[in-house]
Protein backbone atom coordinates (compact mmCIF):
# COMPACT_ATOMS: atom_id res chain seq x y z
CA UNK A 1 0.00 0.00 0.00
CA UNK A 2 1.51 3.65 -1.26
CA UNK A 3 1.39 6.60 0.78
CA UNK A 4 -1.98 7.72 -0.82
CA UNK A 5 -3.77 4.51 -0.54
CA UNK A 6 -2.51 4.97 3.18
CA UNK A 7 -4.37 7.95 3.59
CA UNK A 8 -7.21 7.71 1.68
CA UNK A 9 -8.33 5.39 4.35
CA UNK A 10 -8.79 8.33 6.99
CA UNK A 11 -9.88 11.16 4.44
CA UNK A 12 -13.89 11.76 3.77
CA UNK A 13 -15.15 12.19 0.24
CA UNK A 14 -15.92 15.81 -1.16
CA UNK A 15 -17.34 17.49 -4.08
CA UNK A 16 -16.24 20.94 -5.57
CA UNK A 17 -17.94 23.28 -8.34
CA UNK A 18 -16.61 26.47 -9.07
CA UNK A 19 -16.82 28.48 -12.64
CA UNK A 20 -13.00 29.14 -13.32
CA UNK A 21 -11.55 30.47 -17.06
CA UNK A 22 -9.13 28.11 -18.77
CA UNK A 23 -6.98 27.62 -21.52
CA UNK A 24 -4.87 24.65 -23.29
CA UNK A 25 -1.51 25.49 -22.29
CA UNK A 26 1.13 22.71 -22.53
CA UNK A 27 3.33 22.53 -19.14
CA UNK A 28 6.56 24.23 -20.77
CA UNK A 29 4.88 27.01 -21.91
CA UNK A 30 3.56 27.81 -18.44
CA UNK A 31 6.24 27.62 -16.45
CA UNK A 32 8.05 29.75 -18.90
CA UNK A 33 5.81 32.40 -19.32
CA UNK A 34 4.02 32.94 -16.21
CA UNK A 35 5.80 31.21 -13.99
CA UNK A 36 9.21 32.59 -15.27
CA UNK A 37 10.90 29.29 -14.76
CA UNK A 38 13.01 27.52 -17.18
CA UNK A 39 12.49 23.57 -17.56
CA UNK A 40 13.92 20.93 -19.96
CA UNK A 41 12.65 21.22 -23.39
CA UNK A 42 11.58 17.67 -23.02
CA UNK A 43 8.88 18.28 -19.85
CA UNK A 44 6.32 19.51 -22.62
CA UNK A 45 2.99 17.75 -20.45
CA UNK A 46 -0.22 18.82 -22.31
CA UNK A 47 -2.70 20.45 -19.66
CA UNK A 48 -4.53 24.10 -18.79
CA UNK A 49 -3.49 27.41 -17.39
CA UNK A 50 -6.62 28.00 -14.74
CA UNK A 51 -7.37 31.31 -13.68
CA UNK A 52 -9.87 31.39 -10.80
CA UNK A 53 -12.24 34.25 -9.23
CA UNK A 54 -9.95 35.55 -7.05
CA UNK A 55 -7.51 35.94 -10.22
CA UNK A 56 -5.40 32.64 -8.87
CA UNK A 57 -3.36 31.31 -11.30
CA UNK A 58 -2.61 27.62 -11.79
CA UNK A 59 -1.52 24.88 -14.34
CA UNK A 60 -3.35 21.46 -14.08
CA UNK A 61 -2.62 18.31 -16.30
CA UNK A 62 -4.86 17.86 -19.27
CA UNK A 63 -6.09 14.19 -17.90
CA UNK A 64 -7.03 15.71 -14.44
CA UNK A 65 -8.49 18.94 -15.76
CA UNK A 66 -10.75 17.13 -18.16
CA UNK A 67 -12.13 14.97 -15.63
CA UNK A 68 -13.07 17.85 -12.92
CA UNK A 69 -14.89 20.65 -15.33
CA UNK A 70 -16.85 20.82 -18.96
CA UNK A 71 -16.90 23.65 -20.78
CA UNK A 72 -19.70 26.50 -20.01
CA UNK A 73 -22.76 26.03 -22.63
CA UNK A 74 -23.83 29.73 -24.15
CA UNK A 75 -26.51 29.62 -22.09
CA UNK A 76 -24.73 28.81 -19.11
CA UNK A 77 -23.05 31.40 -20.09
CA UNK A 78 -25.89 34.26 -20.21
CA UNK A 79 -27.60 32.41 -17.05
CA UNK A 80 -24.57 33.08 -15.15
CA UNK A 81 -23.63 36.75 -16.29
CA UNK A 82 -27.72 37.72 -15.53
CA UNK A 83 -26.50 36.21 -11.99
CA UNK A 84 -23.63 38.76 -11.71
CA UNK A 85 -25.70 41.71 -13.01
CA UNK A 86 -28.20 41.06 -10.52
CA UNK A 87 -25.80 40.51 -7.48
CA UNK A 88 -24.01 43.53 -8.70
CA UNK A 89 -27.78 45.59 -7.91
CA UNK A 90 -27.99 44.06 -4.70
CA UNK A 91 -24.42 44.85 -3.31
CA UNK A 92 -24.80 48.68 -4.35
CA UNK A 93 -28.55 48.51 -3.58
Amino acid sequence: MDKAEHLEQFASLYIGCKVIRAVECDKYTFQQEVQNKALPDGDNEPGYMVIYPDKYISWSPADTFIHAYRLVSENETELFRKGLEINDKEVTA
